[in-house]
């Protein structure tokens, strides 16, 4: 699925995508993330980001079920892989319940949905761990010597 939208979608007035030919307004999640709010001063940086992840994921994304993959999301919020990983951690370490498999990310709407998300975290904890102690036991290959840091 892609999405496509640009800087007039704030005043819903498509001109690309599915929506421009139906002369439709879109779909209502956008309005949750590009719509201007009477008083609203918007954020920078992070924290912006991290609300309109959250808006995009609470309006289209709600359970497994309708999960968005991880380029959907890059796309739509216009940052890159590394950048969206970062902003999902640092959202889950909030407390917000960012769900995801290997297809993709979703808010969680059950306390199962979250619960696998934190069973798959432990298996790629674990898969780091041991990456970790193979490296540790590789350095026994190279020789000491004095300076080397």
């Amino acid at each position: 699925m892609t999405i496509s939208y640009h800087a007039s979608c704030a005043d819903k007035n498509y001109t690309k995508g599915p929506y421009s030919r139906m002369g439709k307004s879109g779909p209502f999640f956008f309005a949750l993330i590009l719509s201007p709010v009477p008083g609203y001063e918007p954020r920078k940086g992070a924290e912006m980001r991290e609300e309109k992840l959250l808006n995009y994921l609470k309006g289209a994304c709600t359970g497994r079920k309708y999960r968005a993959s991880s380029a959907e999301l890059e796309a739509v919020l216009g940052i890159s892989g590394t950048d969206l990983r970062k902003l999902v951690n640092r959202m889950r370490r909030k407390g917000i319940p960012i769900g995801s498999d290997r297809w993709g990310y979703f808010y969680a709407t059950t306390a199962g949905e979250v619960y696998s998300t934190i069973q798959q975290l432990k298996t790629m904890e674990n898969g780091l761990a041991a990456a970790r102690r193979g490296l540790e036991q590789s350095l026994d290959a190279f020789p000491l010597r004095e300076g080397a840091s």
